[in-house]
């Protein structure tokens, strides 16, 4: 088209090009402006919509972090450097702030929903072998989903989430549970869940 050709012997570019930079920057504005408007009417919709206590409902959606208060997000943010430095009390720390309730599922969640966590501490928390850890490491890892990953795929999809630890037996621990998950997300693909994990 003429008007997008450039104007060599003016020694210039149209000015069309910069109503169109122009346009589209407009238009990016608008996009991240229609989609956090967009956001909240998919929470107010699942909150509408979910059989679950209100109060799940707040913390569900406080984990994925799109509708917290910038406090909110700030004492989030204190409290993974916590964890990250070695703290035990970190779950306390996020029930006393409204983030979780204190129970395997909440606090997988927060693992999983959460940036930030020092994945070498996470590795270790969830390779402990207590009755807590354990359910909160299967939890985790039902979490995932691998329905179109390949075997490696997956496996390294999940291993990038965390320091797998050293010890023979806590890479038995989650591998196994993986296994399991990967087996249930492809059931034609092995004989049982300890092929897959063997």
């Amino acid at each position: 088209n003429n008007n997008n050709n450039v104007n060599i012997g003016n020694g210039g570019v149209n000015n069309n090009e910069d109503e169109t930079n122009s346009h589209s920057n407009t238009d990016n504005d608008k996009f991240y402006s229609d989609n956090d408007n967009n956001n909240g009417n998919h929470s107010d919709q699942e909150k509408d919509n979910s059989g679950n206590q209100q109060n799940s409902n707040k913390i569900d959606h406080s984990l994925k972090g799109a509708h917290l208060s910038k406090e909110k997000k700030l004492e989030r943010a204190k409290i993974v450097a916590k964890f990250n430095v070695g703290a035990k009390d970190f779950i306390d720390l996020a029930v006393e702030a409204g983030l979780i309730q204190k129970n395997p599922d909440d606090v997988a969640a927060f693992f999983r929903n959460t940036p930030g966590w020092n994945k070498v501490m996470l590795g270790e928390f969830l390779g402990k072998d207590r009755e807590f850890n354990n359910s909160v490491r299967h939890r985790y890892v039902e979490l995932f989903d691998f329905k179109k990953m390949s075997f490696v795929q997956s496996l390294r999809y999940f291993l990038g989430t965390f320091w797998l630890p050293g010890e023979a037996q806590v890479v038995d621990r989650i591998l196994e549970k993986w296994g399991e998950v990967y087996f249930n997300h492809h059931p034609n693909q092995f004989y049982s869940s300890d092929t897959a994990f063997v």
